[in-house]
């Protein structure tokens, strides 16, 4: 992850490797990333913003997409830039606007909204660890910008 300002924007990369193994069958001879991935790129990215931008005290889902608009293949062998901005925001609601590129070209724009609900419901003591790492591995080198406290002491607290 690049940059996360709470309530506002996510920005995060990902690399876009030949050795992915969705590559061997969509397609061997030019592989492309299914747009199915890119959809949930979006969906990911809108969530770590959400739920980070709550202290963690909310879980947030996809709730639909609008107007996606695939527009240049994202292939093997750069990164892939995402990101998320709050169009609407809200505590049970947000909207939010997407955009993925790669090497400077827009490949791929979307809206999407999510709904939240109290993430204390979803997540059982046994879960909680592997939920503390992945977003320790999420959150590793990224830039907080709007945060008082970091969000990692966050999560280490709503998780307690």
């Amino acid at each position: 992850m690049l940059r996360l300002a709470r309530g506002e924007e996510i920005i995060a990369v990902c690399a876009v490797s030949a050795q992915d193994e969705y590559f061997a069958l969509h397609f061997p001879a030019k592989p492309v990333m299914p747009a199915s991935l890119l959809l949930e790129a979006f969906a990911q990215a809108g969530t770590i913003l959400l739920e980070v931008g709550s202290s963690f005290s909310r879980k947030a889902f996809p709730a639909f997409i609008e107007n996606a608009k695939f527009r240049r293949l994202v292939i093997p062998g750069s990164e892939m830039r995402i990101e998320m901005r709050v169009a609407v925001g809200g505590e049970e609601s947000s909207l939010l606007a997407g955009r993925i590129l790669q090497a400077g070209a827009l490949c791929a724009t979307a809206s999407m909204g999510f709904a939240t609900a109290p993430l204390g419901e979803f997540f059982a003591p046994t879960h909680r660890d592997l939920y503390r790492r992945l977003y320790q591995a999420w959150l590793a080198g990224a830039e907080f910008l709007g945060f008082s406290t970091p969000p990692l002491e966050e999560l280490h607290r709503a998780l307690a």
